[in-house]
């Protein structure tokens, strides 16, 4: 298949950025700048996929090493891990993995490109990392079932679902879970991080915390997934239902600071999920929750520009009780631009039903977004669809 690459300019698309001037909050934490940067659209990219490869929501990651960079994709129906060469459009190379056998492998949760030769697998199946060559032979396995000891307290942790892992030789850094259930406020008392030397093929710090709020007579449950991403400085953490962010020291991972980063169109507290401690909501009410409650999605660091950008779920208004007219994924988005000391310098819209934002990623000055929603009209099931952006000074 032919590769299709169309250079789309979006001009009249979104210049939707807010012309509202941002001033300090009522909190007083808020720091705030004026809104100097806009987003604009710069082009399309198509990437032809076969039949197999899922283009809505997948596992992922971006990797680039010297002059090449990836679009690196988990494909669960066959089993396989697919880099896509983001300069030529093509499929580039494929790593079948078994599913039987000695060298089995069990379906994955998360992925984490070291380099071509070594490549992390997370599976919370087995709540193992795998350690595997370039043609899928398992270098080393690393089981991860330790008790922690956290001052008075232990407990016994898994691998988090949500994977945002990175290395520095001997230490893996990962998110863990304890073995509570997650509508528990105490899930939310317990560190969340962990550096896993694989040398000592043992934990060798545990560190980071849930927001406060997270932790009270009512929990967020339906918002327990967490983020992080590092800068230059910083391991950053981030949470779907708090305006904070939390900085720590890359070295000792002592927490730096904590910068409050609200987003106009979200409220000042953005609800819980229950309110009753350890009572789950029947399915219709979180499935309610979900439309109705705005909040934060991904970050990404553009260390070209030096900024980040934090993508913002909007809620939606109920169109009936039920909440069936409702699309789960179809509220409007917002993008806040942050610069290099977390001032936030601009919020910029993006239009309902366009695009996936957790399938997202910045690579060399430019903001890749995919366009694979299915109710946008350029969504092709044989393509992965990307817009691109580049942030501009007013």
């Amino acid at each position: 298949m032919g590769v299709i690459t169309r250079l789309i300019v979006l001009i009249a698309f979104i210049s939707l950025s807010c012309s509202k001037q941002y001033s300090e909050s009522e909190t007083g934490e808020n720091i705030y700048g004026q809104q100097i940067y806009d987003l604009h659209a710069v082009d399309t990219v198509f990437i032809p996929v076969d039949s197999t490869v899922s283009t809505f929501y997948p596992i992922f990651q971006y990797y680039e090493h010297r002059d090449s960079c990836w679009f690196v994709v988990y494909n669960s129906i066959d089993h396989t891990i697919r880099f896509f060469n983001l300069k030529t459009k093509y499929e580039e190379r494929s790593i079948s993995l078994d599913l039987d056998g000695p060298r089995a492998i069990p379906e994955l949760q998360g992925l984490l490109v070291h380099n071509l030769d070594s490549i992390f697998l997370f599976s919370l199946i087995t709540n193992d990392i795998f350690l595997i060559s370039k043609n899928g032979s398992i270098h080393d396995r690393f089981v991860v079932n330790e008790e922690i000891i956290d001052g008075p307290n232990s407990y016994e942790i898994q691998v988090g679902d949500f994977f945002n892992p990175s290395f520095d030789y001997p230490l893996l850094t990962f998110w863990i879970a304890p073995l509570i259930e997650r509508t528990q406020p105490e899930y939310y008392k317990y560190k969340i991080a962990v550096d896993f030397d694989v040398h000592e093929r043992k934990i060798a710090r545990n560190y980071g915390n849930y927001p406060k709020e997270y932790s009270e007579d009512f929990t967020y449950f339906l918002l327990e997934d967490a983020g992080r991403l590092q800068s230059v400085d910083y391991d950053i953490h981030y949470f779907l239902g708090s305006h904070k962010l939390f900085l720590y020291n890359k070295q000792d991972k002592s927490l730096a600071k904590e910068v409050f980063a609200k987003s106009i169109y979200l409220p000042e507290k953005i609800s819980a999920s229950m309110k009753k401690r350890g009572v789950e909501p029947e399915r219709q009410q979180q499935a309610n929750y979900y439309i109705q409650t705005g909040r934060y999605s991904v970050i990404r660091y553009d260390s070209h520009n030096g900024l980040y950008y934090r993508f913002v779920r909007h809620p939606q208004e109920l169109k009936q009780p039920s909440g069936l007219l409702n699309g789960k994924i179809d509220s409007k988005y917002s993008i806040m631009i942050l610069d290099s000391t977390f001032a936030v310098v601009g919020e910029y819209l993006l239009p309902a039903k366009q695009f996936l934002e957790i399938t997202s990623f910045v690579s060399q000055g430019l903001l890749w977004i995919s366009a694979n929603h299915p109710k946008n009209s350029i969504n092709h099931e044989d393509h992965l669809v990307f817009i691109r952006f580049r942030p501009v000074l007013k």
